[in-house]
């Protein structure tokens, strides 16, 4: 008997002890003494998914969805019954059936389908939708040699730094001419990682936007912010040597609203001229001649001289990629945008091409119907400012989650993804399956584990070897387009 309880002891003190861990993961932190936190640990973590922890700035996406009208439930992963499902709903929903045979099912398809672990499997992702309305870009890039061509890249922290942006730009630029970054922002917040070009700034410059405070309501830009100097308040760029085409420019524009006064110095390549802003309110552009340039500093002697939007550093003729990044974004600020600002920018900047690139942020909301319904209203606000453009939407890339002690595919992938296809139905533009060209369910992870890595640990954000790619992709979809 005593040799069989000893024999019995191990399993006891096993058991035992995964009750006790059990129980003090549900132990909620208490303070024991002042300064003294006993906090929660949840000994089971590692066998939990673990969902997104970026924090979503939109409270009103938090709301149950409880809609019938969403076409694909998280569950919905078995390819062909996910597309019997979705065809007898949309129909019920009463959309278009031809259309939902020639584009759902050829897009739905493919961010439901599942496939095992493989290395990294590079597609070409045509692209979709309506693709007719692309026409005036191709057109425009036929006459690059006489004309600027012009494209606005919007997106969220993943194009940040000009990631994805430089590299289309520098493919562009490359067969069809341009000389310049384009469109920069007085004052930045990736100047330690923009990948294009180093940044320095004088301190006490105020930023107000869309996404920031902006309790005066000051007039934002295209970029969705204003910027306002201190007295002998400067700013400089100096192009990066990384980019062929963009590492000089031949001249420069200043974008600014309601001076006080005038006069300003603006120094290329270390030297000294001096320049002067008009008075009055509404949208002005400055414009100098600058052969060569390497490097651009704007000084402004007066404080609050203007309201301040961006520099463009720019050629006479070719193509140019303007980055606008809205970090933590899922794109529906764009729409606090006033119309009469992206008019006024239209007026200067002739926008040929609008990109949208947003969904890592997305992905924390519950209610997708009310986010494609913003988006809706984003893309048609663009539409009234920018009427000769063409658009495309480029759709979420792969994002993992913890899942064990691996990852897997974010569950709300398929949800966010058929509500950027619904999108771009609704406002008749075009649509890029990011997704699918960088290999669909878990690619995150082979382009993580890729040798060399395509992305970050983190699985949310390419690196710049990823960027790179993901510009080759796209761009060749869209020179595609006939």
């Amino acid at each position: 008997m005593k040799n069989s309880n000893n024999k019995n002891q191990p399993l006891l003190i096993l058991l035992t002890a995964i009750v006790v861990l059990i129980a003090s993961s549900a132990i909620p932190e208490f303070q024991v003494a002042e300064g003294i936190d006993i906090k929660n640990v949840d000994m089971l973590n590692d066998l939990k998914i673990e969902e997104e922890t970026d924090e979503f700035q939109f409270e009103e996406y938090f709301e149950e969805d409880s809609s019938t009208e969403d076409l694909l439930d998280e569950e919905d992963t078995t390819g062909l019954e996910s597309y019997i499902n979705l065809n007898h709903r949309v129909n019920k929903a009463g959309f278009n059936t031809s259309y939902i045979e020639t584009f759902f099912e050829s897009e739905v398809d493919k961010i439901t389908s599942s496939a095992p672990s493989r290395p990294v499997s590079i597609k070409d992702q045509k692209i979709s939708g309506n693709v007719s309305q692309l026409k005036h870009f191709i057109n425009a890039l036929k006459s690059a040699k006489t004309r600027q061509v012009r494209i606005a890249h919007f997106g969220d922290s993943g194009i940040e730094g000009d990631l994805i942006s430089a590299d289309l730009r520098q493919i562009l630029q490359s067969k069809y001419g341009g000389k310049g970054l384009g469109f920069l922002p007085v004052i930045t917040a990736d100047l330690n990682y923009r990948v294009s070009a180093s940044f320095k700034n004088s301190s006490g410059w105020k930023d107000f936007g869309v996404n920031k405070r902006n309790p005066d309501r000051l007039p934002v830009g295209i970029n969705g912010e204003v910027f306002i100097n201190k007295a002998n308040g400067w700013f400089e760029y100096k192009p990066n040597s990384r980019f062929r085409n963009s590492r000089t420019f031949d001249q420069v524009k200043l974008y600014y609203s309601d001076a006080k006064s005038t006069g300003f110095t603006y120094i290329v390549n270390g030297k000294n001229s001096k320049g002067k802003l008009s008075k009055g309110s509404g949208l002005k552009e400055f414009s100098a001649k600058t052969p060569n340039g390497k490097s651009i500093k704007v000084e402004l002697p007066s404080n609050e001289q203007a309201y301040f939007y961006g520099i463009s550093l720019e050629s006479a003729n070719g193509v140019f990629v303007d980055n606008f990044p809205f970090r933590g974004n899922t794109g529906v600020d764009l729409k606090d945008i006033p119309l009469q600002s992206l008019k006024d920018f239209n007026k200067y900047l002739n926008y040929d091409l609008i990109i949208f690139q947003f969904g890592l942020n997305a992905l924390s909301a519950r209610n997708f119907k009310k986010y494609e319904k913003d988006m809706i209203k984003v893309v048609k606000h663009f539409q009234k400012a920018f009427p000769k453009a063409s658009f495309v939407l480029i759709g979420s890339q792969d994002r993992s989650v913890k899942k064990g002690s691996g990852y897997t595919s974010s569950p709300k992938l398929a949800k966010l993804i058929q509500a950027q296809i619904n999108v771009t139905k609704a406002t008749k533009i075009a649509f890029w399956n990011l997704f699918s060209a960088m290999g669909g369910k878990d690619s995150m992870i082979d382009w993580v584990n890729a040798n060399p890595p395509l992305a970050s640990k983190d699985h949310i954000h390419f690196n710049e070897s990823g960027v790179k790619k993901v510009a080759q992709m796209f761009s060749k979809a869209l020179l595609a387009v006939k």
